[in-house]
């Protein structure tokens, strides 16, 4: 038995040592945690808590929602929630030729400040703990779901590893020629937009994100089961985002990688996770401020399968070594969506 496959074997046996130990209890566990101030809320223990838990919680709970609809990582967390809004151009909030991190900045700040309501928006709570609630609420979302999926891996049946034509002998991760990323993959055809980011196992991944280990469960089996409390209902989850996409085939790559831990940068395989995660979102906002054919039929994919309601409504409107490589894949990909 050679060394991948002892690893391979241990890992599934941990998984499932952690899963006898887990079970069921985690969806559950994770709806009471996110129950605040909103009206799913026991009322008795609304009225043991003060205010200030309260709003505490709210404020977790936000930051959770936003890792998975928004930035799985805010970026730039020790600076955006010191800065100011400024004018700029969303076509260059990813683009990389542009002064960064200025545009990067500015477009994820008006996202945090679309979700996190205007009366927490004075400096002193958006900087103090505003600040220090929303992205602990982010790391415990990341935690969460890192243990869902790493310790569910009969949830799941390729991340994308070529040789670097710059170093012979040399690898690296390639962003977008990914086969688990694509729906029927073939290999004759690295990168095809039409099938990009629609492969099953991301929809698995997505469903265990927001309805837990059952509903990943349910759309990899397609046999309905048991419904519990999930986050889709505690959030009002009624359409997909791009962050929704992005995360889910970051999670999809990581559940493969050697990477134990779920960091911005690997330490096992060196990919820079949330480099790729924003690349993802490049292509995804590309798509949709240029209101491309492809990327439209793909969210109009993942809502008709997740919000219905959504796909209706818009039916009826109308070895981490390689930077040069991985960049070269990504243009290749962004210059074919322009093109489509």
């Amino acid at each position: 038995m050679t060394q991948e496959e002892l690893y391979e074997k241990g890992r599934a046996l941990q998984a499932r040592v952690n899963q006898l130990q887990q079970s069921q209890q985690e969806s559950r566990r994770d709806a009471l945690a996110d129950r605040t101030n909103t009206s799913t809320a026991d009322e008795d223990v609304e009225e043991a808590e003060t205010d200030d838990v309260r709003e505490v919680s709210f404020m977790r709970a936000l930051g959770k929602k936003f890792c998975v609809t928004h930035y799985i990582w805010v970026p730039y967390e020790d600076e955006i929630f010191h800065t100011e809004l400024s004018t700029y151009n969303p076509i260059d909030r990813f683009e990389k030729e542009k002064p960064q991190p200025y545009n990067r900045m500015q477009g994820a700040l008006r996202d945090l400040r679309e979700v996190i309501p205007a009366q927490y928006h004075k400096s002193e709570e958006f900087e103090g703990w505003v600040r220090t609630m929303f992205l602990d609420g982010q790391k415990i979302e990341r935690r969460a779901v890192r243990n869902r999926l790493r310790n569910n891996p009969s949830l799941f049946e390729l991340i994308g590893r070529l040789p670097n034509p710059k170093k012979p002998g040399h690898f690296f991760y390639d962003t977008f020629k990914v086969p688990i990323l694509h729906e029927n993959y073939d290999d004759s055809v690295p990168f095809d937009a039409n099938k990009f980011l629609l492969n099953k196992q991301l929809f698995v991944v997505h469903a265990a994100i927001t309805k837990g280990v059952t509903g990943g469960r349910e759309v990899a089996t397609g046999v309905e089961q048991e419904p519990l409390e999930h986050n889709e209902k505690l959030w009002g989850l009624k359409k997909t985002t791009p962050g929704m996409i992005a995360g889910a085939a970051v999670w999809l790559r990581w559940i493969y990688s050697r990477d134990e831990k779920f960091t911005r940068i690997g330490a096992t395989t060196g990919i820079n996770w949330e480099d790729e995660y924003d690349a993802y979102l490049a292509w995804l906002h590309l798509g949709l401020q240029s209101k491309v054919d492809i990327t439209l039929e793909l969210f109009r994919r993942w809502d008709e399968l997740f919000y219905p309601q959504a796909a209706h409504d818009d039916d009826e409107l109308a070895d981490g070594d390689g930077e040069d490589a991985v960049q070269e894949g990504r243009d290749e990909a962004m210059e074919l969506l322009r093109q489509a």
